[in-house]
């Protein structure tokens, strides 16, 4: 991060700043050995657990969560120093993440920024990813081409990786159980899925909101079904017209073939 409080010539300097400035240079040679971030593994929850213990212990936590604000312009070593520990801080948080997802932060704008950004990046997917990894461990099937041990171990990390993103709540089964159902509605599935995947802690998507979908859906079919014409209804309406004659109001001919009196063929037979 860029020092915008540089001092100038015409600034006091605290006396105390050049030989105990109140804040000091880190120094930090321990390298992180937790898990690294990565957005494909759904591993937040254990990140930033492994991640804010690795920085309290160097010393940066500070830095990384805006608790420590930079000293002003009369303490110019000791505004140094905060900038130097912003930017440690900054590489160690780049440390702890995989390279796919370094295009997310910015260590130009400080560390708390990099942190916020992962964060937010983050926490964002928990609901679906959720609900994506549950289904996947209640779908898997155990087949004697794939060692049993091997199935059964993929199984229990997709579970426990559902459960590091979040608490999993009753009302969220529901949407899993629901959303599992609606195979054969693939419209509806993208609808919630969409809805879930923008839910927050604070704002989630319930299953009472995802059965008003369904009680949507139902109403629409009742409907449409409403406006299909009965099959017997249909078979006669599309039969041919009785043909009736206007002369002795007979069916199955026409005046001009009429032998009736007052028809095309008065006096003649039928078979003439």
């Amino acid at each position: 991060m860029t020092n915008p409080n540089s001092p100038s010539g015409n600034s006091t300097t605290l006396p105390s700043d050049a030989t105990s400035p109140s804040i000091l240079a880190l120094r930090h040679t321990q390298t992180y050995t937790g898990p690294k971030l990565d957005k494909l593994k759904s591993n937040y929850n254990i990140w930033l657990k492994s991640t804010d213990l690795f920085l309290t212990l160097a010393g940066c936590i500070g830095y990384a969560k805006a608790i420590i604000p930079p000293p002003g312009p009369t303490e110019p070593r000791a505004l140094a120093n905060w900038y130097a520990n912003d930017a440690l801080t900054a590489a160690l948080i780049a440390s702890t993440i995989e390279v796919s997802e370094w295009e997310f932060i910015d260590r130009d704008l400080g560390a708390s920024s990099c942190w916020n950004s992962l964060k937010t990046r983050h926490q964002s997917e928990g609901p679906i990813r959720q609900v994506q990894l549950l289904q996947e461990a209640l779908t898997t099937k155990c087949s004697k081409d794939t060692p049993l041990p091997t199935t059964a171990e993929a199984i229990c990390k997709a579970i426990d990786r559902a459960y590091e993103m979040g608490e999993i709540t009753q009302d969220l089964l529901k949407c899993i159980a629901l959303l599992s159902s609606l195979s054969d509605f693939p419209h509806l599935r993208s609808m919630i899925t969409r809805d879930l995947s923008i839910a927050t802690k604070s704002n989630p998507f319930t299953s009472a909101q995802l059965r008003a979908y369904l009680d949507g859906e139902q109403t629409l079919m009742n409907s449409d079904s409403k406006n299909i014409p009965d099959p017997l209804i249909l078979a006669a309406q599309t039969k041919s017209p009785i043909v009736v004659c206007s002369n002795c109001k007979r069916n199955g001919h026409v005046v001009t073939y009429c032998i009736s009196s007052g028809g095309g063929m008065e006096g003649k037979t039928i078979e003439e």
